[in-house]
């Protein structure tokens, strides 16, 4: 079920303040391995709480006669639900599981079962310092930030803006703009064109703005799936008539 780099020797082992910042930048890579088929969601997603709400559950409507109504839909929806559960319970119970690799037996009490995040906050809590290395981890990894060309980037946006809140809330209020630039910086090879298509229609700073570069990439990836939809029907329609040829002779 899972996608986990076999990279379990090399997992670095936190010793306490001295080495947090360095090791919570490497546990973040090893956790974002973790992954699992119908899902973006990463074992790094889960442990920090960035993970978006579950699917909400439909609740059966009866009629005068006692009869459920919509018992497909209400099915269907559990059945969503219980699908999201397990895959986040999977990529909890398989972070948990890497947590426990990177800690000595000393801090072992401090692991929570089937909890990540708890266990990420309160060993954060107990070793992280919110000295300049930590901001500056946080800085390069922003400023280096790549959005995926094969995904929405929905969450990897929203993951970057995590990232910001975290630099902000050690530091001060960075410009708007900034971080215009630092996601326009982010887009994926093969979308460099649309970078610059914001800087040439954009005529002040003030008008470059986040939630500008995010519409944009958004609805730029939304167009690609609607084009790539589209040529996979024409290619599947063509292929069917290339596969019977004496349709077009029949109706000739």
């Amino acid at each position: 079920m899972s996608s986990i780099n076999n990279g379990a020797s090399r997992i670095p082992i936190l010793q306490g303040p001295q080495n947090y910042q360095f090791w919570s930048m490497r546990m973040q890579g090893y956790l974002s391995m973790i992954m699992t088929p119908g899902t973006p969601l990463t074992g790094w997603t889960v442990t920090t709480g960035m993970a978006p709400p579950l699917p909400p559950l439909v609740a059966p409507v009866m009629d005068v006669d006692n009869n459920v109504t919509n018992a497909a839909e209400a099915a269907a929806s559990y059945a969503l639900r219980t699908e999201e559960e397990c895959r986040r319970n999977f990529l909890e119970q398989s972070a948990i599981g890497m947590l426990i690799q990177a800690v000595p037996d000393s801090m072992l009490h401090l692991i929570i079962q089937g909890d990540p995040t708890t266990t990420w906050d309160e060993l954060q809590r107990l070793y992280g310092t919110q000295g300049p290395a930590s901001v500056y981890g946080d800085f390069v990894h922003a400023i280096s930030w790549s959005l995926p060309g094969n995904m929405d980037p929905a969450q990897s946006i929203a993951e970057l803006e995590s990232l910001f809140n975290r630099i902000e809330g050690r530091t001060v209020r960075l410009p708007e703009v900034i971080h215009a630039m630092i996601l326009l910086r982010a887009v994926p090879q093969g979308m460099e064109t649309l970078a610059q298509s914001i800087l040439v229609n954009q005529t002040q700073m003030s008008q470059l703005t986040w939630d500008l570069v995010r519409s944009t990439i958004q609805a730029a990836w939304s167009q690609k799936m609607t084009a790539s939809a589209s040529r996979a029907g024409h290619s599947n329609g063509q292929w069917q008539q290339n596969r019977n040829p004496g349709n077009q002779q029949h109706q000739g």
